[in-house]
């Protein structure tokens, strides 16, 4: 028996890189997390099993009875649960095919965290795969038409999944991402997945749907039960080396793909901190610049994720994932969305930018990361007293809109003559109510680009009367009490109200109850404290303030 740690033998390759993970808050589900928080600690995250197979001991230690799991049948695990000081064992099967990776889920307590085994592969390691029925590259060529087409023709078409739902780093439990040599298609299926990466799968596709969904190629099984069928072969599938160039460039679409040389925008901060939005984390290689018509590049971090709490690395390196188009607000996106952990293999030493962005008042490198990095909590503390200084080149609100019911409304104006990346922006709302501040503080992370002079409108979900653009987020559930402001990374730079206390007037009542507030033309730029001169109160027809400055 092996035993992992953190020298290299011949047979068994760990990678090094001291984790712990613990809990911050206290669990209703474990008595003593107030005292003692579910905590675990691994020397190794991934392990190389060599193509024979072996039995390898995994040292850890935790503070929580554990249970392990694994999505691989080739992989077994020994014993399977267990209490603090005890650990398991994997060992993996003989490899005759190609190289394999299989995800080892261990639950500690109320957390959880995932372990990666990677083994080598065998004679046939480098011999392509073979599929048999239509090419999928042709299959996409022909039924790819940018609009909906129901196939009629009896189809067929073999390719390899390379989405690990397990992972649980994916959009949905419905969707998977197949390929087949250097194309790719994501699937709708009418049932949560579970099929396994590295399944080859064949498709039978009459029946089914293929379309361009919010811009990324899909075919659409929903209400078709046997449109898909394991050939209970596996085949392994070796990420594409691809640049950024490559990707805005167009060059590929649903296909596993290794971007080198890059890091991420924006350091620090937690990979995701909601518990049911996705946060895209923008790349950079300091160098390539998106074209006009795309908007970069992004990793993906599902809320599901079970290392989303881990801290946004600082460094450059290779990322590995599987390469998503999609579309928003008219512009292209491209988002990567990693499987594990060991897929981002960041080691290096940042990267600076060329100073080539003589652009007034654009500081597009701070400002271009996506500011889900932020965390909730911390933060929203932050209060006015030390604002960056505001120039009228800053976004700033220009209508709070508390009509009737739910039809509340937040627009932002841009007083500059040219279009502004709104990544880096946020909007918070600091609630009150009858027991004070609320326990959370709704953050709206802005996305796309608000165009010179123009504006942008955030909605109340269940708002109807405004028939313009807008964007629905609960930022809008705001009453006359509450504090709104817009941020820039973690900086404070326009509010409306008192931001960290209740906004209140002099008779002790809320201050803007029921009545909607536009700021005066003569405003040019944005103010972290709240002026009441800078604002006219609105009774009736305040819908009539959107879309205008």
């Amino acid at each position: 028996m092996k035993t992992v740690t953190f020298f290299h033998s011949a047979r068994v390759l760990v990678a090094t890189g001291l984790i712990a993970l613990s809990s911050l808050a206290v669990s209703c589900k474990d008595n003593d997390d107030a005292y003692n928080a579910p905590s675990f600690t691994i020397e190794n995250t991934l392990i190389n099993e060599p193509k024979e197979g072996q039995e390898v001991q995994v040292k850890f230690s935790t503070n929580r009875d554990w249970t392990v799991t694994s999505n691989a049948d080739w992989v077994s695990v020994s014993p399977t649960s267990g209490k603090p000081g005890e650990t398991f064992s994997i060992k993996a099967l003989p490899n005759t095919g190609g190289e394999r990776t299989a995800t080892l889920l261990v639950k500690y307590g109320t957390k959880e965290v995932s372990l990666t085994v990677k083994q080598a592969g065998g004679g046939n390691a480098e011999q392509p795969a073979t599929f048999s029925g239509m090419p999928l590259a042709d299959f996409i060529k022909k039924y790819d038409t940018g609009s909906d087409v129901i196939i009629n023709d009896d189809v067929r078409f073999q390719a390899v999944v390379i989405s690990d739902t397990q992972a649980n780093n994916v959009p949905s439990l419905k969707n998977i991402t197949v390929q087949a040599e250097h194309a790719g298609i994501s699937v709708r299926l009418n049932a949560n997945n579970t099929f396994k990466p590295g399944e080859v799968l064949e498709f039978s596709a009459k029946g089914a749907k293929v379309t361009r969904f919010r811009g990324g190629l899909q075919i659409d099984y929903t209400g078709i039960n046997d449109g898909i069928k394991t050939t209970g072969t596996t085949q392994q599938v070796s990420p594409i080396k691809a640049t950024l160039s490559d990707i805005y460039a167009g060059k590929y679409e649903n296909v596993l793909v290794t971007v080198e040389g890059v890091q991420f925008k924006r350091a620090g901060g937690k990979l995701n901190t909601s518990n049911n939005k996705t946060f895209f984390h923008h790349l950079t290689d300091c160098v390539t610049e998106a074209p006009e018509s795309i908007n970069g590049i992004s990793v993906a971090i599902s809320s599901h994720f079970p290392e989303r709490e881990t801290t946004v690395s600082d460094k450059n390196g290779s990322i590995t994932g599987i390469i998503a188009k999609g579309e928003d607000k008219g512009k292209t996106v491209y988002n990567l969305w990693i499987r594990n952990l060991s897929d981002m293999n960041l080691t290096g030493t940042a990267c600076t930018a060329k100073s080539e962005e003589p652009k007034p008042a654009t500081p597009a490198k701070p400002e271009e990361p996506k500011t889900p990095a932020t965390p909730a909590k911390p933060e929203e503390p932050k209060t006015p007293t030390t604002p960056a200084t505001s120039t009228g080149g800053e976004l700033f609100f220009s209508a709070i809109v508390d009509a009737k019911g739910q039809e509340k409304y937040i627009q932002i104006y841009n007083p500059q003559d040219k279009e502004v990346s709104l990544i880096g922006y946020s909007v918070k709302l600091d609630a009150y109510g009858k027991n004070g501040p609320a326990k959370e503080k709704s953050i709206l992370n802005l996305e796309g680009t608000i165009p010179a002079h123009g504006f942008i409108v955030i909605k109340n979900p269940a708002a109807k009367l405004y028939s313009g653009n807008a964007t629905a987020d609960k930022v809008t559930y705001f009453n006359g009490d509450d504090n709104i402001a817009l941020f820039k990374g973690d900086v404070l730079i326009d509010v409306v109200g008192t931001w960290g206390t209740r906004w209140i007037n002099s008779e002790n009542k809320p201050a803007a109850e029921k009545v909607s507030l536009h700021r005066k033309a003569s405003v040019t730029k944005a103010n972290p404290s709240y002026n009441e001169a800078e604002w006219e109160r609105v009774s009736d027809n305040a819908i009539a303030l959107l879309g205008k400055r």
